[in-house]
């Protein structure tokens, strides 16, 4: 059960009587009511608007329901009850203020989860929120499911919620394996989808999709920025063991700094720069310092054969807002964020991001999970 009472007071008679009368089936709509008054369909019980709505010496409590200043408080209120010779638990009734027996109810907090309290204070199935039901369910058109969705929370990794119903999401080949080549078509199946690299392996690399404006990812993903270095290559020395390893392998040492090209700067060409390898690499990259570092992006595979011209296209004569909307261009895309354009103005500015030249974004395993964990 539910115990989240905290005030209550008992209904004059008169509005009682007058209440009990009107809605001994329920209420369907708010003019069987009366004025200040509203139907809540779910339960088919009247409720209050404002204080207006109540009698004499009443007002509307939090719950929507007409009380007075009198009877119980809370369920520390209604003691024990002997009924046939039985000690019968009771609580207290918000919208009468009254002590009622259980397993009766006075609002839907007194029910167990799953259930509402309605007019006859009895508990009937229902729900108005996901709140209102059993670990694990939603609320879906007034009742517990445990077989339907709202949202991709609600699904497995690698899941979508669609249409109620969870299921794998085929919008791109999350986490497919990929060689990490620019080849044609691409072989994440589109130019913004990225082969990112699978820091949980050895070696290898799997398809991540595209989330730049927005996208939503599947249950289990997050959007992440993808970021490329340098290509300015740069020699490291690290030591290990108490020996150095990479530019200046085999010396004796204690710390990396007695090598030659310790990190982490290397022999990065510009101040700020740091080299930047995995564990044990002997051939790193130098991170980026400001844009200029980053590589410019470039207009691919475009064709614009028509210009708009007054609003008409040049060759086909079609309405035209743009020479974009003529049929016989063809968009393209930039050869390094995947985007598509008509020419190289379309292509976004690689920015310095992080000691990283920022490309995009994409939906990538979240932390703690890997492409082993979602279903392929």
């Amino acid at each position: 059960m539910r115990h989240l009472l905290i005030a209550c007071a008992l209904l004059s008679t008169g509005c009682m009587d007058w209440e009990l009368h009107k809605l001994e089936d329920g209420c369907q709509v708010d003019s069987q009511c009366g004025e200040f008054m509203y139907c809540e369909t779910v339960t088919g019980s009247c409720r209050c608007e404002d204080d207006r709505g109540c009698g004499l010496d009443e007002f509307c409590n939090s719950q929507n329901f007409c009380q007075v200043r009198s009877g119980c408080l809370s369920n520390e209120d209604c003691p024990l009850l002997e009924l046939d010779g039985q000690q019968v638990e009771r609580i207290c009734d918000i919208r009468r203020s009254q002590c009622i027996p259980l397993p009766g109810c006075g609002v839907d907090a007194d029910c167990a989860f799953g259930n509402l309290c309605a007019t006859n204070q009895t508990c009937i199935p229902g729900c108005r929120d996901n709140g209102d039901c059993p670990l694990g369910q939603i609320c879906n058109s007034g009742q517990c499911s445990a077989d339907q969705c709202l949202t991709n929370a609600d699904c497995e990794p690698g899941e979508r919620c669609n249409s109620g119903e969870c299921t794998i999401d085929d919008r791109g080949p999350f986490c497919r394996p990929c060689q990490n080549t620019r080849d044609e078509p691409p072989e994440c199946g589109d130019y913004a989808n990225y082969c990112l690299i699978d820091t949980s392996s050895q070696s290898g690399y799997f398809c991540g999709i595209d989330c730049a404006r927005g996208q939503e990812c599947p249950k289990g993903y997050s959007c992440n920025n993808v970021r490329i270095v340098t290509s300015v290559q740069c020699s490291v020395s690290a030591c290990v063991d108490g020996f150095c390893r990479g530019a200046s392998a085999g010396f004796a040492c204690a710390a990396d700094t007695d090598c030659e090209n310790p990190r982490p700067r290397g022999t990065c060409p510009k101040e700020g720069m740091e080299c930047r390898g995995g564990e044990g690499a002997q051939r790193a990259y130098c991170s980026c310092v400001d844009d200029s570092d980053c590589p410019r992006d470039e207009c691919r595979d475009a064709s614009i054969t028509e210009s708009c011209n007054a609003g008409t296209c040049s060759v086909s004569g079609d309405e035209c807002g743009s020479s974009a909307d003529c049929p016989g261009n063809r968009l393209g895309h930039c050869l390094i964020s995947g985007h598509r354009c008509y020419d190289n103005m379309d292509c976004d500015l690689i920015a310095c991001v992080d000691g990283g030249c920022l490309i995009g974004r994409n939906c990538a395993p979240e932390e703690g999970l890997s492409c082993r964990d979602m279903p392929q």
